[in-house]
């Protein structure tokens, strides 16, 4: 197997066209040109307009018996992973529910420490390239008295920048791992946390905190968004579909705001300061190395093994010199991958391009309570709105079903389900009237 043809993600090579990019269409539709739309030749890949998408959307909408029938085919979890790490005597105190563990391959691995010398968190990576660049997440449990340190130091060691917070429980099911009161500050380990300002809007709670390793001084801004807007007689439903959507727009403006202050260097994965130099000035400080390493790229190094074929599709939007955007993807297959090129034919447009590389970005921190079931509803609806933003067509279930091989029981009703598909439906429309 040509192993560079494929694409690892979290330690599970990944192959061949992504599913859960591959739109329904029946065979009118696949032979029809969507003009100003790019796809693949063949009837592969067809890029439908907005107004096809939202019919289909609301086709399903009006027969909930569809829906059901199409959250209950999609597999709860990867029955042949493995969570070994998760279930050792001196782990299973570090588990809020024994029924949400994270997947061998995919868990955050810390560095060991006296208190936890296996690293272990119940924390999963989470992975899935969009356009030209990967969207990464750590899902992870609400932090507990004895894990609240272990949470600090992902935060540390994986260069996260923001923690989201889907609070759909009282706050007192939470232990109380950040500072709630303006200059208070808190002391997990190597790190105090301080907060330096809070604001409350509408079920929105943004609260921006210094972080600081003891042992190396340096110091960087978190910000910690956290989402209230859960209907109490509802399966985990937030109360409005708008102010969920305002919540993800929060959520990526912060995001935004963080790439523009401080640029990254993709290559290195060194942070790059205004004046243009690293900040890797102190090598020989562990922790502070530590900080430059992409946690996920750590985990990957440290798994060779598949556990999974699954389907992923790494997709570069670029301009040709006539001006108009034209993609360049990769496809392979690992039963067929030494006649891959053969068998397809001369395709300009779809060629593989050993030299793209996905931008990467350190990964948004979700947590729910379980760090599965509400926080499922936050991810799933943002990676479909950057699939539409970057005119890449989304099969939902099959989205979720990668999402849940890389964490388990993500989505935890039809219910939450029927609501992603009442997301998008007014993410589309709200966007055809601007």
């Amino acid at each position: 197997m040509d192993t560079s043809r494929h694409l690892l993600i979290n330690g599970v090579v990944l192959n061949g066209r992504p599913d859960f990019l591959k739109p329904i269409l029946d065979d009118q539709q696949q032979h029809q040109h969507h003009r100003g739309r790019k796809g693949f030749e063949n009837g592969e890949l067809e890029i439908r307009t907005n107004d096809e998408i939202i019919r289909n959307l609301s086709t399903k909408l009006m027969n909930p018996a569809i829906l059901d029938v199409e959250f209950a085919s999609i597999p709860q979890k990867r029955i042949s992973a493995g969570a070994s790490t998760s279930q050792l005597s001196e782990n299973l105190c570090r588990n809020r529910q024994k029924s949400i563990l994270p997947y061998e391959d995919t868990r955050v691995m810390l560095h060991s420490t006296r208190k936890n010398p296996h690293g272990y968190i119940n924390a999963s990576n989470v992975q899935v390239p969009i356009g030209d660049r990967f969207f990464r997440y750590v899902l992870t449990q609400a932090p507990m008295k004895n894990t609240a340190e272990d949470f600090w130091h992902m935060v540390w060691e994986s260069g996260s920048r923001i923690i989201v917070m889907m609070a759909n429980h009282s706050i007192e099911q939470f232990s109380i791992y950040w500072p709630l009161k303006t200059n208070e500050k808190l002391t997990f380990g190597d790190y105090s946390i301080r907060q330096r300002s809070c604001t409350n809007t509408r079920n929105l709670v943004t609260t921006i905190m210094s972080m600081k390793s003891l042992s190396s001084g340096e110091k960087r801004v978190i910000y910690h968004l956290s989402y209230s807007g859960f209907r109490q007689d509802f399966d985990g439903v937030p109360n409005s579909i708008e102010l969920f959507l305002s919540f993800i727009d929060a959520v990526n403006s912060v995001k935004r705001h963080i790439e523009n202050e401080k640029p990254r260097d993709v290559d290195s994965g060194v942070f790059v300061t205004a004046s243009g130099t690293t900040s890797r000035q102190n090598s020989r400080n562990r922790s502070r190395s530590i900080s430059r390493i992409s946690l996920l790229d750590v985990t990957n190094r440290m798994r060779s093994h598949s556990v999974e074929h699954n389907s992923i599709w790494k997709r570069k939007l670029t301009l040709s010199s006539s001006g108009q955007q034209s993609t360049t993807s990769t496809t392979s297959d690992t039963s067929t991958a030494s006649s891959t090129s053969s068998s397809n034919g001369p395709t300009p447009t779809t060629s593989y391009r050993p030299d793209v590389t996905l931008e990467q970005q350190p990964p948004i921190i979700v947590h729910c309570l379980d760090g599965s079931t509400d926080s499922g509803i936050f991810i799933l609806v943002e990676l479909i709105v950057h699939c539409i933003e970057n005119n890449v067509s989304v099969e939902i279930a099959k989205l979720l079903r990668l999402l849940r091989h890389q964490r388990a029981s993500l989505i935890r009703s039809s219910m939450q389900y029927r609501f992603v598909y009442e997301s998008i439906l007014v993410y589309l429309q709200r966007s055809r009237l601007i």
